[in-house]
């Protein structure tokens, strides 16, 4: 995603929210400089990528670095003017983008300036001045006034750490000075850094990890273009970042995932640099001369401007990681809140493919290679010999296992960990396509549990919500959780779909398709109930409970009609009827240890119905027929105690309707 103009992007530490709206807002937007002119302030609104306005702040021919404090919504930029005239700092009000105030900033070259800084804590701006001397102005931001400190010649950037108020100032390489400069925010005194090379043209902080990161290089005098990372507890080097062609273009950091993204203005990309392992993981390319980048942990967004193109280059903060360990394949989103992830997991070939529509990932794992923009994934099979593991964080996640081109569940299985949110619609697993064999759900509680498929593999998942399953099954069973439950099945919702529900407070809501042979359905507890509504679209064979583990009870409430030979058996301590049951052929068995209520009619189509009211024979069960289901019925035979048993009890007659297939 690009925009027209550009020059620089406002720095600021976007990592911590501010109370304030407008704030919120400004920190969210960019404000950018047009270019070649620039003379104005451009402000994008982060959420939309819409241009809100365009600033014009009255002094200046040449406007630089800009900065931007987050904790009150002012705006900083440098108003430069040509060689050999004062400078000025233009004061913009982000609530109302009127510029307010202009500082008179000492600096007869404060075009050069590459970078300032702000500290949101003290309100305080450092802006580099190399010309006269050596001097870091520093504007009172609350009063607008003025102060300097010296600083060794050819100052060009600074950085600062607000947690520790530690100002960080970056030397050009004309005086051969390659320290840079640490200056105490709290006294204003100077120290001596770590020697990082010469041309210190940008730097960013961690203040998470305390690690400075200084973008730096000039090879006319031996200094190597690359990325200096410098521990600022010991202010000791501790990495170079080499593979850059100049030190300019710009440095951010994102501390919510430790990335670090710097620009390089002649190779137009920036380097996605891991800011645990100090390497370099990816490239992006950006538009032309790319001179200003900046993060917004808060979006997820990195702003480039680029001045040869007049464009701001947008992109979404990777925030996925993949890694192969030992032969297990681990897919994790990284961001400190929890994206709301949109993946799929599919097989071409002899690869596995996963793609991601929300996210990008940060690299690809050994022998895998990333495409689509970083969105898609593609490794051998032959690599995941353990387990896929996905782990998704707090947001609303889905994962596809698309099972339509091949075997996506490696060996060791497949493992969803979808984070279990607090407020809907939360984390969904869906299962498509293939032929699956037997399935079994097996749930542990409300949110985990286990999905088998004996032509597939295994899937296990903790903390989701619904889950869906489109692909062909030849028998499906439930096992229901160990706590009591009231478990309900019927329709999903959608007429003519083939699909069917199963749901209850204490496991995961699951839709599924029809199979071709049958469902079971298992108590996890004695006192488990289950209900079965309207199944219009259902035609298997339907088993609930068994003699040995009835449910306590079971009710079927709306209408279920079998498909051609296929039964219904169930057993619970009581059953009862108030939709009709029908079969083209089947057997109908209904066995219950304390009696069996029929509300509605029986229909076998010729098919034996089987009535049990007494399965334990402990005497107390009872068969009652409402009266709504004798009408028009004549009887056929009279029933009769087993063997004349004295303890059997019958108290009427039951009558079949006239074809004999309704009893």
């Amino acid at each position: 995603m690009t925009h027209p103009m550009d020059h620089d992007v406002a720095r600021a530490s976007w990592d911590t929210a501010t109370p304030w709206d407008k704030a919120v807002r400004l920190s969210r937007a960019r404000a950018a400089i047009d270019y070649p002119n620039r003379t104005t302030v451009t402000v994008i609104d982060g959420n939309t990528d819409a241009v809100v306005t365009t600033i014009s702040t009255g002094l200046g021919t040449n406007l630089g670095a800009i900065g931007v404090d987050t904790s009150n919504g002012r705006v900083y930029v440098v108003e430069a003017n040509t060689d050999g005239v004062n400078g000025s700092l233009g004061v913009i009000d982000g609530a109302t983008n009127a510029v307010i105030a202009h500082v008179p900033i000492p600096g007869r070259n404060l075009g050069a300036t590459t970078q300032l800084a702000v500290n949101p804590v003290t309100h305080k701006i450092y802006v580099p001045s190399f010309d006269p001397g050596g001097q870091v102005a520093v504007v009172d931001g609350t009063t607008n006034t003025l102060s300097t400190i010296s600083v060794p010649l050819n100052p060009l950037s600074a950085a600062v750490d607000p947690t520790t108020n530690t100002i960080y100032v970056g030397h050009g390489s004309f005086f051969l000075n390659g320290n840079i400069t640490i200056i105490n925010g709290a006294t204003g005194a100077v120290s001596t850094g770590p020697n990082v090379g010469l041309l210190h043209a940008a730097m960013d902080v961690n203040t998470s990890t305390h690690k400075l990161y200084v973008h730096k290089g000039d090879t006319s005098r031996g200094s190597p273009h690359e990325v200096v990372v410098v521990n600022t507890t010991t202010n000791t080097v501790i990495a170079t970042v080499p593979g850059f062609n100049t030190p300019y273009g710009g440095v951010a950091v994102n501390t919510a995932d430790d990335l670090v993204f710097v620009a390089d203005n002649i190779a137009n990309n920036i380097q996605l640099i891991d800011g645990t392992t100090n390497t370099s993981v990816n490239t992006f390319a950006t538009g032309v001369t790319p001179n200003g980048v900046v993060a917004n942990a808060t979006l997820g967004r990195i702003y480039v401007a680029n001045s040869g193109s007049n464009t701001i280059s947008v992109f979404a903060d990777a925030t996925l990681s993949a890694t192969l360990t030992t032969g297990n394949l681990v897919i994790t989103d990284t961001d400190a809140v929890g994206k709301n992830n949109n993946l799929t997991a599919g097989v071409s070939g002899g690869n596995l493919v996963i793609t991601t529509t929300t996210e990008q990932f940060l690299v690809a794992p050994a022998g895998g290679v990333l495409s689509s923009n970083n969105r898609t994934l593609t490794i051998p099979l032959a690599s995941i010999t353990g387990s896929l593991t996905f782990n998704t964080g707090g947001g609303d996640d889905t994962l596809t296992v698309d099972l339509a081109g091949g075997d996506a569940v490696p060996a060791g299985g497949l493992v969803f960990n979808g984070g279990n949110p607090t407020t809907g619609p939360g984390d969904e697993l869906v299962i498509t396509g293939g032929s699956q064999g037997n399935v079994t759900y097996g749930y542990t509680n409300a949110h985990d549990g286990t999905v088998g498929m004996s032509n597939f593999g295994t899937i296990t998942y903790t903390g989701l919500e619904p889950i869906t399953n489109t692909g062909s099954a030849t028998n499906v069973v439930f096992n229901l959780p160990a706590g009591p439950t009231a478990a309900l099945l019927g329709d999903d919702g959608v007429s003519g779909n083939g699909m069917s529900r199963l749901c209850g407070p204490t496991f995961e809501l699951t839709d599924f398709a029809n199979p071709t042979g049958s469902v079971t359905i298992n108590r996890g507890n004695a006192a488990d109930t289950l209900t079965v509504n309207a199944l219009p679209d259902f035609s298997a064979a339907l088993t609930i409970g068994s003699l040995a583990n009835p449910f306590a009870s079971v009710t079927v409430a709306g209408a279920v009609s079998l498909a051609a030979g296929k039964n219904l058996a169930a057993s619970g301590t009581t059953i009862s009827t108030t939709g009709p049951v029908t079969t083209a052929g089947g057997t109908v068995t209904l066995n219950a240890r304390n009696g069996i209520t029929l509300g509605n009619a029986l229909t076998s189509g010729g098919g034996n119905v089987i009535l049990n009211a007494d399965a334990d024979a402990d005497g107390t069960g009872t068969m009652t027929l409402a009266q709504a289901t004798l009408a028009g019925f004549v009887q056929q035979q009279q029933l009769f105690g087993t063997n004349g048993g004295a303890g059997d009890a019958f108290g009427v007659s039951a009558a079949l309707s006239a074809d004999g297939n309704t009893a």
